[in-house]
């Protein structure tokens, strides 16, 4: 929750994901309401589709209409919604660095990009930050600009609640970039940070000289993609083409057989060309010949 751009999930996924620790959560304020769904995705055919939803005030239910199986009765617990403060998460792993409770983070950029101080990890007093949506392109130049301002200050460990970070990311005054889960102590049932290893990769880790970006990023789930500094972006099972194809190119990997892609997504489709429909930019991203697909990487001249 903490990476994704709105920071909230309904109560259903947050009990399923969170378990028993779900009271334990929101007493501590870490979880806060919000708003009620006023419609849910749903996926018939291979189109991302967001019906809207109608209130039955005699009945005192919510139905919405899918073009598959007609009018549906929606569960409250499907239309609550609870969303994540970041300034407690924040807060809390402060804790977890051995910070006093009294101390409070340093928001630098609204939301996004927060400073933790420099607790002690190892024998080092080390600035540590926390920055959330790395993978989206607008954050990451707010968050570049404010790390900018640092420049001078000993270079930070950052830490970050994406589950993975391009290899080629570089960010002024940044030692490393460390996902936060390879530094969760793997010993406890309790979502616990390991101190220890964290310092090691503190002290190992040195300030990184600026590197070309590669020619293309994707997010984990393909829903975006940005190519020469060109951002697309996709939905439902388009996405999960982009992101086959990106790991495809990642790998070094030249032509994939369209076919043969289409029937790993599962999809119905029989063609890339009816799976983009309404998407008339598509053919910027892939390229297709006889049958044949891949990324379109290479720089128009």
């Amino acid at each position: 929750m903490a990476d994704s751009e709105y920071m909230g999930a309904v109560a259903e996924v947050i009990a399923d994901k969170a378990g028993d620790e779900t009271p334990a959560l929101m007493a501590a304020g870490l979880l806060v309401p919000g708003p009620n769904l006023d419609s849910i995705k749903a996926w018939p055919g291979d189109d991302e589709y967001r019906p809207i939803l109608e209130a039955d005030e005699v009945n005192r239910t919510v139905t919405c209409f899918h073009p598959d199986v007609g009018f549906v009765t929606v569960s409250d617990e499907c239309l609550r919604t609870w969303r994540l403060d970041p300034n407690k998460l924040v807060e809390l792993i402060g804790r977890q660095l051995g910070l006093p409770a009294s101390f409070r983070p340093t928001a630098l950029a609204s939301g996004l990009l927060w400073s933790l101080g420099a607790p002690r990890l190892g024998r080092n007093n080390v600035p540590v930050l926390f920055a959330r949506t790395l993978g989206n392109e607008d954050a990451r130049l707010r968050i570049r600009s404010e790390l900018e301002l640092l420049a001078g200050s000993k270079p930070s460990v950052l830490l970050t609640p994406a589950l993975r970070v391009p290899a080629d990311l570089t960010l002024p005054m940044v030692s490393k970039v460390v996902p936060m889960v390879e530094v969760l102590d793997r010993t406890s049932d309790i979502a616990r940070l390991d101190t220890a290893r964290l310092a090691a990769i503190a002290g190992l880790s040195r300030p990184i000289a600026a590197r070309p970006e590669l020619p293309v990023e994707c997010e984990e789930d393909g829903h975006w993609i940005r190519i020469h500094h060109k951002t697309h972006h996709f939905g439902g099972k388009q996405a999960d083409v982009i992101r086959r194809l990106y790991d495809a190119w990642a790998n070094g990997e030249d032509w994939l057989r369209e076919q043969e892609v289409l029937e790993s997504i599962e999809s119905k489709c029989a063609k890339f060309k009816e799976l983009f429909k309404g998407n008339s930019n598509w053919s910027e991203v892939v390229e297709v010949q006889r049958g044949n697909c891949r990324l379109r990487v290479d720089k128009a001249a």
